[in-house]
């Protein structure tokens, strides 16, 4: 169990320089960057205490903790997929407006 330890470990330390990357060359805002340390965080923190998952998963009937870590983190994906679709649909529809806009000028300079 100690390999997988330090290689969650170490997993969250890159993660958490990449993290640290991408806020200096502002791909990500503060508040961005804030959720992604919490995230690398909370895997530095099962790694280590990693009978802290054999409770909850007792408590929350699972079988195995790997059953819920697998749960974990399809539920994180799916979060994470609606957050992405959600800014994505807001781009789209900004990028529509503008190309009206657009569209709307071009039209007007045409005509005159």
């Amino acid at each position: 169990m100690l390999a997988v330890q330090f290689l969650g470990i170490a997993f969250a330390i890159f993660m958490i320089y990449l993290t640290m990357l991408f806020g200096k060359r502002k791909e990500l805002n503060k508040k961005e960057q804030l959720l992604w340390f919490l995230v690398w965080i909370i895997i530095i923190i099962l790694s280590v205490f990693h009978s802290l998952l054999d409770t909850v998963a007792e408590n929350l009937k699972f079988n195995r903790t790997l059953d819920l870590m697998i749960v974990g983190a399809i539920l994180f994906v799916v979060a994470m997929s609606f957050y992405t679709y959600s800014i994505v649909r807001k781009t789209q529809e900004k990028i529509e407006s503008l190309v009206r806009a657009i569209a709307v000028q071009e039209k007007e300079k045409n005509e005159k």
